[in-house]
């Protein structure tokens, strides 16, 4: 009788613990998340905008620069290439685009405005990699091969998809900024998108919560694939790494934000700055090997970007 006793309070203190709050993992997530660099800041460089500093995209558009100043970032730099929304030159990105450069990366962004194929973006790869082995460019000796990556807006945010999946791996990785539902596509520019992702590469896809061109999610059970930032997410093959969330009460061009949204601007209501720290943790991670960028997007619940209020219908397949 004494040992049946004996275990049946240790079963009662058993189950009463396990009702207690778990504070205790609650603060090591906490910790997690506030381990992960504050990348919403301006990062150590200055920097400095060389517009129509090189020649030219095969639609015969210049390439702006935006680079570490020389001396305080001497390194071989990663590479970014960004693709404008539709009509939008890259004055429209300029705050988006220094605070990148900011954090020790080298963007260079065609002027093309309809970028939709990704043939600019990879225009604008090639010139990097050669202007860079020039004695009289800006990015000579500048430019880290083996570490590229591609991002755009809207059909920019396609053009950088496209141009993932046509580099066959020379690429390590793509942001896809509101990236248009399927249906709004011009034919030809999103059908494999993002089914022909080469093995290894990664893809963070961001929209806004307010986005009806971009949507967070399916609009109901009878819509086809690929209509939201949820149905491209579900479709990158396995062996690729993949995180989604929607910026809360943002629209389809708060990325143009300089930071905050121009007067009367159509589709943005609250500006860029809730995108860069996201934006530029994933570079960081996936181009600079920040080990400390990653947790920002762990898939347990406990990144980041789960515990983010400003953020809704994340998901991710990182795991810790």
């Amino acid at each position: 009788m004494r040992g049946l006793a004996t275990t049946v309070v240790l079963s009662l203190l058993a189950f009463a613990a396990s009702c207690l709050p778990q504070t205790v993992d609650a603060a090591a997530i906490e910790g997690r998340a506030a381990a992960v660099p504050d990348f919403s800041a301006p990062g150590p460089y200055e920097v400095e905008v060389l517009r129509e500093a090189g020649c030219c995209d095969g639609k015969d558009h210049p390439f702006d620069y935006y680079l570490p100043v020389r001396g305080a970032a001497d390194a071989r730099l990663p590479l970014l290439v960004w693709g404008n929304g539709s009509w939008a030159s890259p004055e429209k990105y300029d705050y988006v685009l220094r605070h990148i450069a900011s954090w020790g990366f080298a963007v260079v962004v065609s002027h093309d405005n309809r970028a939709a194929d990704g043939q600019s973006l990879l225009d604008a790869v090639e010139h990097a990699l050669a202007a860079a082995g020039e004695t009289d460019s800006p990015l000579a000796g500048r430019i880290d091969s083996g570490r590229i990556g591609v991002a755009g807006h809207s059909q920019g945010a396609g053009g950088a998809m496209n141009a993932l999946m046509a580099m066959d791996g020379r690429l390590r990785t793509a942001i896809a900024v509101n990236l248009p539902s399927q249906k709004l596509c011009s034919a030809g520019d999103c059908e494999r998108i993002p089914l022909d992702m080469p093995a290894g590469t990664g893809v963070l896809l961001v929209t806004g919560s307010k986005d009806g061109i971009s949507p967070p999610d399916q609009a109901g059970p009878t819509d086809p694939p690929h209509q939201s930032a949820r149905a491209y997410y579900d479709a990158v093959p396995p062996g690729r790494a993949k995180v989604m969330g929607a910026l809360v009460g943002a629209d389809h061009n708060d990325i143009q934000g300089q930071p905050e949204c121009p007067w009367l601007s159509l589709g943005c209501e609250r500006g860029a700055a809730g995108y860069v720290g996201y934006l530029v943790a994933w570079l960081a991670w996936q181009l600079q090997d920040d080990a400390k960028a990653g947790p920002a997007y762990f898939g347990q619940g406990d990144g980041r970007m789960f515990l983010d209020g400003d953020w809704s219908d994340v998901a991710s397949d990182i795991g810790r």
